[in-house]
């Protein structure tokens, strides 16, 4: 299996296809779901959510043109592709041109798909979003687009010495502390609302709007409210990570007042421990928050590992171990493995018990093999069983797996010249 070739065919796809895709989540924001959304508990309009999405698996591109679902592009599809083409510098370096120049078109693209709110610019998904508190507009502001988004461009702007990306990823940082609501925890905890006017406590959107403002100071771009909003982050997901190691998808506090948590899953698991180890690489924690979040990190991803992963790299999508995980989590997980086998902070005694090195490259194996085609050089989003549910999504899809297979080939070629 050679991974490169597998990433320049899914690359190819791309330019074929264009960014512009169907999602798993955007027949929700279309009827007949809004009207169960809006008019039954949600116990009753989950299972009808449910039943209605039956057909979305059988045969989800003809069910969406039935619906008139349009294609968009969300815009984590820049983050990813992006990422994939910036780690392509470290293992291709002999194309070096070219993925400068992709680099550059992502984040022109995303630039140019931006929108404007109280003089800031930011993102919004990029269509109605059915959210938890309810149905958004594609121009309400998102904090998870607009960190994954500010993330990328951060990181091309310092690659490209190009300034405009790096205003972009400040303003990023600026709408966040400006504009969505923040809420107090105990401990000096603070959390971050999912979109602007939301009161909902997602930990795995907190942890990378901390991650957003470490690599902002950390390079030099320090606003009045970013140091205290950075720490009261990450002090928050440190208090909300349980005796096993595990966060759930929102806070305690939330989750008592308005959504019951009832599993932890694969994907935001990873995003909020490759955030931490992130943060921890910056230096920014002063030495006991420090030294605090490098136990938290290095228990979170013993229980991720050994809670999601077989040795064969199955990956689960709760911590139940019933369903196999989408193909986002396989990949977010590796992402998530590459980061800890390339830290300082993770001892090295977990990550020999962990067998970081052959899980990392298992899961990314397990997952080409059951969400990619090779013969049209598709990536299905889900698999039941047999079926696999092939929208040709990039976001929920080719997205995460060229990234995935990128950072493991940059953590690869990185490794081997260490030793």
């Amino acid at each position: 299996m050679d991974m490169k070739d597998i990433f320049m065919r899914l690359m190819y796809r791309n330019d074929e296809l264009g960014l512009a895709r169907f999602d798993p989540s955007d027949i929700e924001s279309r009827f007949p779901f809004t009207w169960l959304y809006r008019r039954y508990p949600s116990r009753i309009a989950r299972l009808g959510v449910r039943l209605l999405k039956i057909p979305a698996i059988l045969a989800p591109i003809t069910y969406r043109r039935i619906l008139g679902v349009p294609r968009y592009i969300c815009p984590t599809v820049y983050h990813h592709l992006g990422r994939a083409y910036w780690y392509a510098l470290t293992w291709a370096p002999e194309s070096a041109d070219e993925w400068r120049s992709r680099l550059a078109e992502i984040c022109d693209g995303a630039l140019e798909n931006s929108i404007m709110y109280n003089g800031f610019r930011t993102w919004g998904c990029g269509r109605d979003h059915m959210a938890v508190d309810g149905l958004k507009s594609a121009e309400t502001p998102c904090a998870h687009m607009i960190t994954r988004v500010g993330l990328l461009l951060l990181l091309a702007g310092k690659t490209l010495n190009e300034q405009k990306y790096i205003d972009a990823a400040v303003e990023s940082g600026l709408i966040l502390c400006k504009e969505f609501n923040w809420h107090t925890k105990p401990n000096g905890g603070l959390t971050v609302s999912f979109f602007v006017g939301g009161e909902d406590e997602t930990i795995n959107v907190c942890a990378d709007t901390a991650l957003l403002l470490a690599e902002l100071m950390a390079s030099g771009y320090e606003e009045e409210q970013f140091p205290e909003r950075f720490v009261g982050l990450v002090r928050m997901i440190n208090n909300e990570q349980d005796d096993h190691g595990k966060w759930m998808y929102v806070t305690h506090d939330y989750s008592e007042k308005v959504t019951k948590n009832t599993a932890a899953d694969n994907s935001h698991s990873a995003f909020v421990i490759s955030a931490l180890i992130r943060i921890l690489k910056t230096g920014l924690l002063e030495p006991s928050l420090a030294e605090k979040t490098r136990q938290t990190a290095a228990k979170g991803l013993e229980w991720y590992c050994k809670t999601f992963f077989r040795p064969d790299g199955f990956s689960f999508d709760l911590d139940n171990g019933v369903r196999e995980a989408s193909v986002t989590s396989y990949a977010e997980g590796v992402m998530c493995m590459c980061h800890a086998m390339g830290s300082d902070d993770i001892p090295t005694k977990l990550k020999d018990s962990l067998n970081l090195k052959n899980l990392a490259h298992t899961t990314l194996q397990r997952a080409i093999k059951r969400f990619v085609n090779c013969k049209t050089w598709d990536v299905a989003s889900h698999r039941y069983g047999p079926v696999r549910v092939n929208m040709r999504s990039i976001r929920w899809g080719s997205g995460p797996l060229m990234e995935a297979i990128s950072h493991y080939l940059a953590w690869k070629k990185s490794a081997s010249k260490v030793n």
